[in-house]
């Protein structure tokens, strides 16, 4: 059964009360009260139509989730499944648990850019190393099975880190082991700047190490790099 409008607007401002007196955004609203989007919709083009009905001013950030958010969620669940949560593992955590979003937030990604984006969020955040392992772990025959269900190559990933003053530029299609070695072989240690999830892996980065062919340390993948190249390299999400 269809949530009423009344319905809504008393959950609206039901959730709001017991949030300070301020609406919850629009996925956390759907992930406590598991009223669907469509459900609102019959009534309202836009959620925050009936966050103004209900008598709360707009809110500009009453949308989203932020991703990071989101897949730190998917990586502590990842945790402590010991493997990525499928879309009715994250249904049956959402029924036992209405603060964690139901399994249609993390719909606008396909299951193997959720993959590839879980990897580069816990790459850029050392305190979920093993779940990095966990996920580089899965046999490259499923991260393919994986992919080809959801129509997309394998992605790899083109990989800047920092050890020193210096700047690596590499490709991997393992990036936690290539990590591990590389740990092994720095004795200065390393920092992962920034991941580029790629379906070229090598092709995008012959493309970097041409673009940043005047700061390359010799015949090597190690690079002299400024402040702005940096940026440039971190602001591509996906090649």
């Amino acid at each position: 059964m269809n949530a009423s409008r009344e319905y809504v607007i008393e959950e609206i401002r039901r959730t709001a009360a017991e949030n300070g007196g301020k609406p919850l955004g629009r996925d956390r609203f759907m992930a406590e009260t598991g009223i669907r989007e469509r459900e609102w919709e019959n009534y309202w083009p836009r959620y925050g139509d009936a966050v103004e009905e209900a008598g709360f001013k707009r809110n500009a950030m009453t949308g989203r989730y932020t991703d990071d958010y989101l897949f730190g969620l998917l990586a502590g669940e990842t945790r402590r499944l010991g493997h990525m949560p499928t879309s009715g593992e994250r249904h049956v955590r959402h029924v036992a648990d209405p603060t964690f979003p139901d399994a249609k937030v993390f719909e606008r990604w396909r299951r193997a850019e959720q993959l590839e984006r879980l990897i580069e969020y816990c790459a850029l955040h050392p305190e979920w190393a093993d779940v990095l392992d966990i996920l580089q772990a899965t046999p490259v025959s499923t991260r393919t099975d994986i992919a080809e269900r959801a129509g997309q190559p394998e992605l790899g990933q083109v990989y800047l880190i920092r050890s020193g003053k210096h700047h690596k530029i590499g490709h991997t299609r393992a990036f936690a082991r290539r990590m591990r070695a590389l740990d092994t072989a720095l004795a200065e240690g390393r920092q992962v700047i920034h991941i580029i999830p790629t379906d070229d892996p090598e092709g995008i980065e012959d493309y970097w190490h041409r673009r940043f062919a005047a700061r390359r340390r010799r015949d090597t993948e190690w690079f002299d790099l400024t402040r702005e190249d940096v940026a440039a390299f971190k602001r591509r999400k996906f090649m």
